[in-house]
């Protein structure tokens, strides 16, 4: 989810740069099925947050330093065919509703305005 030099710079104030972890994951469908025990945690989006609040299974707190912002990026093929012309239509409105809700909690977004990170914590 995170990566590079402000993400490494933010992470090593926190944490040894020279201790492992228990494990590093890159894809958010994983974190949850290596939860074994109470203690273990895990730094995530606050989408992925959200989704792991909702199960009733874990806790969620805000850190007291966020990491830096992600920057997202909506990529598309150059040249789309006419027949994924209307899908990228109706993508297009819920990147904007996305957008235009970002206040409320923001899961990606088009500045650099500061937010705070979550952590996932089983109970």
């Amino acid at each position: 989810y995170f990566s590079g030099p402000d993400y490494k710079i933010w992470h090593d104030q926190w944490w040894d740069p020279y201790s492992q972890g228990m494990i590093w994951l890159d894809t958010s469908q994983l974190i949850f099925s290596f939860f074994s025990e109470e203690r273990q945690w895990a730094i995530v989006p606050l989408s992925v947050a959200r989704k792991a609040q909702t199960t009733g299974r874990y806790r969620v707190f805000r850190l007291s330093e966020a990491p830096p912002d992600r920057v997202c990026y909506k990529i598309r093929h150059k040249y789309p065919k006419a027949s994924t012309t209307a899908s990228l239509k109706i993508l297009d409105g819920y990147l904007e509703a996305l957008l235009r809700g970002m206040e409320r909690g923001p899961v990606c977004r088009p500045s650099r305005r500061r937010h705070s990170g979550r952590t996932a914590q089983s109970p």
